[in-house]
């Protein structure tokens, strides 16, 4: 990179992926996933052949057949799990637009260039509620009334809600990474039960990392001593 417009092109396209471009194809997963029949992690079969006794059981009962090549039941339950886990905002969440400190900088130009960003991000939460709530555009209001939020900014929210609000373009260059684990009594291999979490930032002061759970809850933990099996996904 010669010029400072070569370092905005390269800054713009990794500021894109990692807020609208991450907002848009993440947070609305779970709404549809989260029936696994509508997206099903595998399939084990082939499809079969006329004649056979499978061809003869999907002809008569396809939806038992259906049910025989999906996932079973823990691993469907898991990927559900970190489906939802993957879709929720975080209570600390910082959207685009948004500063987690008012002292980030002193520079008044960047100050000023920021608000303006700011400004124009709540006109564009403020399109976009107006054409979910525009009948006419039936690929907005459609029979189902699920009106279109994943590139709703959320700027103007500082609530702090997080959670499955389908909304907010994260202000953030760190993606998840999910964690497994499992717990076991120091007397005997018996497992007890198992955790999900989504490991939100590492604290480089008391070494812990902050790990979100399946159902809200946060912690910092130190993982390091921890039995923790990192899932790829």
């Amino acid at each position: 990179m010669n010029t400072l417009a070569d370092l905005t092109q390269a800054c713009t396209i990794i500021i894109w992926i990692a807020s609208a471009f991450h907002a848009a194809i993440n947070f609305g997963q779970y709404l549809y996933a989260g029936y696994l029949s509508n997206r099903p992690t595998v399939s084990r079969r082939f499809m079969p052949k006329p004649g056979t006794k499978e061809y003869d059981e999907l002809e008569n009962d396809p939806d038992l057949a259906f049910l025989k090549t999906i996932t079973a039941q823990f691993q469907a339950l898991l990927g559900v799990s970190l489906i939802k886990g993957l879709s929720r905002h975080a209570t600390n969440e910082i959207y685009l637009g948004q500063r987690d400190t008012a002292e980030w900088t002193t520079d008044d130009e960047p100050l000023a260039t920021f608000e303006r960003f700011g400004k124009k991000l709540v006109e564009i939460e403020s399109r976009i509620m107006e054409r979910n709530n525009d009948s006419k555009l039936k690929n907005r209001v459609g029979p189902v009334k699920v009106p279109y939020t994943l590139l709703y900014p959320n700027t103007s929210d500082y609530s702090r809600e997080g959670g499955l609000i389908r909304k907010g373009i994260p202000n953030n260059v760190l993606g998840p990474d999910t964690v497994y684990t499992e717990s076991y009594k120091s007397h005997s291999w018996l497992k007890i039960f198992s955790y999900f979490g989504i490991i939100k930032r590492f604290d480089k002061y008391s070494k812990k990392h902050l790990v979100m759970f399946e159902d809200g809850d946060v912690e910092f933990l130190d993982l390091s001593k921890e039995d923790w099996e990192l899932i790829t996904l």
